[in-house]
Order: C-alpha cells, then structure tokens, then sequence
C-alpha cells in the first residue's frame, strides 16, 4: 500500500526526538510518487521546515528508473552520487563501465531530467547546482503565470518552481481548466529559465529533512 505522502510530516517529530536524516530519508522513499514527494515538500516549505539538499547515493537512482544493468556500470566506475556521475563522459561509461547505446541513453535522459548533462567539469555541476537551486526555490508568487494557471497549480498545493518542475504534463492535462494551450504557457516560462516539467528535483528525490 502507498504511503499517505503527508504522514511525512509525522517524521519531523521523530527526528526531533532523535531520528536521523537517513532514516528519515528511507520513510520518505518509501512513497514511490515523485509527484508526492513534491506535493509534500511544498508543504514543508509553506510551514517554513527548512528543506536541506545532498547528492543522492547510487543506491537511490532506481527511483528515476535507471536499469539494473546502468546500475552495474556505474558501480564499476566507482561512481557514488548523481553529481560523480554526471562529471563521467560518455567515453568512460563505455570504456570503463562496459555501457552499452541502451545503458548510455537512460544515463543520458537522468541527467537531462536532472537539470545536468554527462560530462561537465567540477565547476560546471556546482555552478550548474547553485543555478538549480534557486530556480526550484522561486516562489510561485514572483513567477508571473497567468491566472488561470497560478489558480490550477494554487489548487494541487504547489508554491515553488521545484514542485512545478516535477509535475508531469499527464498530472496537469488531468486538473481541470487546464488544457494545451495552459500547458504550452507554462512550458515557455519554465524553458525560459532552463527547466522543464517531470524533472527530477533536489527535495523531491534524495531530500533531507530538518526543522
């Protein structure tokens, strides 16, 4: 049975009476909804519960759907978070991990999905990081959607560009009021800051939790 994303919210006590961040972690994983998380996280936010983010470890990219084989190469790199991997190149994955095109292209669609690109320098996935951050950290009221928009994504809780970004665009055909052309209008402005809708977001997947 899925668990009740807001239960959640019964986790800050237990760490506030002694829990830690990692089994706080594994409760919050335990809801398979990336949409959930989101949802939930938002709503930590919105209560000012600070949201602290780190690299999450290999053993967390079967949630973004990455194949036990992927898996198997990475390893072989010595590859411990999404950030050493994003630093590996195409060259070394098939090299070194013994990846082959289908391995390569779910890499490559993480990556993308997490806002990176397989590759980058050190500097690059920091700068890169830093820019994320503060993206998925805009407040909803300074973003300029239309009105109708703002009410739909007012309506599912979210009050974060973090929590639009990991929304899918099945998620937001289904609300009501919200067609193509609303869809269309909030693509542009998220690709107008260098994100996009389903991606995976730092808070939504591998978030630790703090009051």
């Amino acid at each position: 049975m899925k668990r009740d994303p807001f239960l959640g919210l019964l986790l800050l006590v237990a760490r506030a009476h002694g829990a830690t961040s990692d089994q706080i972690e594994r409760a919050l994983a335990g809801d398979s909804s990336r949409e959930a998380q989101a949802e939930l996280l938002d709503r930590l936010r919105r209560n000012r519960i600070r949201v602290t983010r780190r690299h999450p470890p290999l053993t967390r990219f079967a949630v973004a759907g990455l194949s036990r084989a992927a898996m198997e190469g990475i390893s072989r790199l010595g590859v411990k978070t999404n950030r050493d991997l994003f630093l590996e190149t195409e060259e070394r994955l098939r090299t070194a991990g013994g990846l082959g095109d289908a391995e390569i292209g779910e890499i490559e669609r993480f990556a993308r999905r997490s806002g990176y690109r397989l590759g980058m320098t050190a500097e690059e996935a920091n700068a890169r990081e830093k820019e994320l951050e503060e993206i998925f950290e805009t407040s909803m009221e300074t973003v300029g959607f239309s009105t109708r928009i703002a009410n739909a994504l007012a309506n599912l809780g979210v009050v974060s560009l973090g929590g639009v970004c990991a929304l899918s665009e099945t998620r937001l055909l289904m609300l009501r009021n919200f067609g193509r052309k609303s869809l269309m209008e909030l693509q542009d402005e998220l690709g107008r800051r260098g994100v996009g809708l389903g991606m995976i977001v730092p808070g939504a997947d591998g978030a630790l939790l703090a009051l």
